[in-house]
């Protein structure tokens, strides 16, 4: 699994390799970081499908040169975008995002806790209600509670003379 510590690098030697072949010595250079690491994303980048290699036979030491795979990528991109599409209609069609809906339809001015004690005991519920709200399905509204209105009181002071 990629991290997002990787990403980074892993983008910027695939947008390198996207608009030219190269030497692994040539894209060292390029991307100013050290061999071995650039093995390392290569190596990543290999086992993904997303890189070809050509021995340069006839050329004195034989360079590798490096593609950059574009048909593999378009062809991985399709899938997942195809497994994007397919979990975002399973959580539409999940029973909970219809229990969601129906309360806040019935009553818009449930908080969260009070939809979480409404509601099927889900696993990842947090994680269904962020993903509602993230598609505008639903907002999170927020309002003073008891003690941020004894907050207040207590700092009128420093309220005014702002």
């Amino acid at each position: 699994m990629i991290t997002s510590k990787q990403l980074p690098v892993l983008i910027a030697i695939m947008e390198a390799l996207k608009k030219e072949e190269m030497s692994i010595t040539k894209l060292q250079q390029k991307l100013k970081i050290k061999r071995s690491t650039l093995i390392y994303y290569l190596n990543i980048l290999d086992n993904q499908g997303f890189l070809e290699r050509e021995v340069k036979e006839k050329e004195q030491g034989k360079p590798t040169l490096l593609k950059f795979n574009k048909k593999k990528y378009k062809e991985e991109a399709k899938k997942q975008d195809k497994k994007f599409k397919e979990e975002k209609e399973e959580m539409l069609n999940h029973p909970l995002t219809f229990e969601i809906l129906d309360l806040l339809k019935k009553d818009a001015t449930l908080t969260k806790k009070e939809l979480h004690g409404k509601t099927t005991d889900y696993f990842r519920k947090a994680f269904h209600l962020n993903w509602l709200i993230n598609e505008g399905l639903i907002v999170q509204e927020f309002s003073i509670t008891p003690k941020g209105k004894k907050f207040i009181e207590e700092h009128k002071k420093n309220i005014n003379s702002s």
